[in-house]
């Protein structure tokens, strides 16, 4: 025997692309907001002592947090599918959304490390660690 369903019931079903989109659009601004929260005291000692001023401190700290929110928001821009996804593929599409969060948050932390890495190396090397912007030191004659 043929069961009648209606269409209303089958879409209830379903995850709709645009609530699937907005739910990795929000993970992924939490999880940035809690990896930013979270590097903040280390990141923020660690300019301090490679930047010199409190106000380049401040623009590399702005900078870092705005790199952490937008690759992973591009990531999701960029690779996610709008589709209705059927109840029991929530998990895999929920899944496949995380995967693209985290891998832009790596590749933000990435960049921000090899660049306080290279300012840190740089340093170390002019032996100017606290006494300034280390681009700025070798003209001063420090």
């Amino acid at each position: 025997m043929f069961l009648y369903v209606p269409n209303q019931q089958i879409q209830e079903n379903n995850m709709s692309a645009l609530t699937l989109f907005i739910a990795e659009i929000v993970s992924s601004a939490v999880i940035a907001v809690a990896v930013s929260r979270y590097l903040r005291p280390t990141l923020s000692d660690n300019l301090e002592l490679l930047c010199g001023s409190p106000q380049a401190k401040q623009f590399w700290l702005t900078f870092t947090h705005l790199m952490l929110l937008i690759v992973p928001l591009l990531c999701v821009l960029l690779f996610s599918q709008p589709r209705d996804i059927a109840a029991d593929q929530v998990a895999d599409a929920l899944r496949s959304g995380l995967l693209q969060i985290l891998l832009g948050i790596f590749a933000a932390l990435l960049s921000v490390g090899w660049n306080v890495w290279r300012f840190a190396d740089q340093a170390k090397r002019l032996d100017v660690r606290g006494a300034g912007n280390p681009a700025i030191a070798p003209i001063r004659g420090a």
